[in-house]
C-alpha cells in the first residue's frame, strides 16, 4: 500500500513560521494545500494563491503539531489514529509523539498506565500508549507501518473509524465510573470527613483582676 506523496511532504513541512510575503496581524503560516502541496502558508495566502483548493489548518496541542478529523478524513484514510477531543473538535495528531513520560519512567516492569487501566494498548510503530480500539498514535506513524507492510493487511482487518470512535467512548466512560466507584469506596471507609469544631478564643477562662501588694 503506497502512501500519497502529499501526506509525505506534509508530515515533513515546518509550520508556525512568520510569512514572507505578508507582515499583517496573525501572519504566521499554519495551512498547508492537499492540491499544490507547496510550503506552509498563512491565511493572507488563501484568496490569491489557493482559492478554491483543499486547504487543511495546522493546529497544535501539548506542543504538537495537529489537525481536525473533519478537514482531512476526506482526503486520507485516518481508521486506526486515535483522536482526541480539543476545544470541542475531534483532532490527530500529525508526527510521532513517543512513549508517555509515565511509560519510560516505569523500571518497575510492564507499562505504567496498563496497570492503572486494562483498556490500552500500545502504538504498533512507536509503542506510545493508546486506548484499546486505535492502533496509532499519529498519522506519521501508522504510515511508516503501511510503508513496511506492503500487504495493506491493515485496511483489511482494522475496523472503521465511527466504530473505534463509539467503542472509544465507551471505555472513557466506562474507565470514569470505576474512577468515581473508587472514590466513592475510598471516602466511606476513611475517617468521617465532618468539619472540626471552631475553636472560640472568647469561651477561655479569663484571668482575675489584677490587685496590688498592700502597703506597710
Amino acid at each position: 500500500m503506497s502512501v500519497p506523496k502529499w501526506v509525505e511532504h506534509l508530515l515533513s513541512t515546518t509550520f508556525f513560521s512568520a510569512c514572507e510575503i505578508h507582515t499583517k496581524h496573525r501572519n504566521e503560516c499554519n495551512k498547508y494545500c492537499i492540491d499544490c502541496t507547496d510550503e506552509a502558508f498563512c491565511s493572507h495566502c488563501v484568496p490569491n494563491s489557493h482559492k478554491g483548493h483543499h486547504v487543511i489548518q495546522i493546529r497544535r496541542s501539548s506542543y504538537e503539531e495537529c489537525v481536525r478529523v473533519e478537514d482531512l478524513q476526506k482526503a486520507l484514510n485516518i481508521n486506526g489514529v486515535q483522536t482526541f477531543v480539543i476545544n470541542s473538535a475531534k483532532v490527530i495528531f500529525l508526527n510521532k509523539r513517543g512513549r508517555c513520560v509515565s511509560q519510560t519512567k516505569n523500571n518497575g516492569g510492564g507499562n505504567l498506565r496498563n496497570n492503572l487501566c486494562k483498556n490500552t494498548t500500545e502504538c504498533m510503530t512507536c509503542e506510545r500508549t493508546l486506548l484499546e480500539p486505535f492502533c496509532f498514535c499519529s498519522i506519521e506513524c501508522k504510515f511508516e507501518w503501511i510503508k513496511k507492510d506492503e500487504s495493506g493487511k491493515f485496511f483489511l482487518s482494522v475496523k472503521n473509524q465511527e466504530e473505534m470512535e463509539t467503542m472509544g467512548e465507551e471505555i472513557q466512560g466506562k474507565n470514569k465510573e470505576l474512577e468515581e466507584e473508587n472514590n466513592k469506596e475510598v471516602s466511606q471507609s476513611g475517617i468521617d470527613p465532618s468539619p472540626a469544631r471552631a475553636v472560640s478564643y472568647n469561651s477561655r477562662k479569663r484571668k482575675g483582676i489584677p490587685r496590688r501588694a498592700p502597703f506597710f
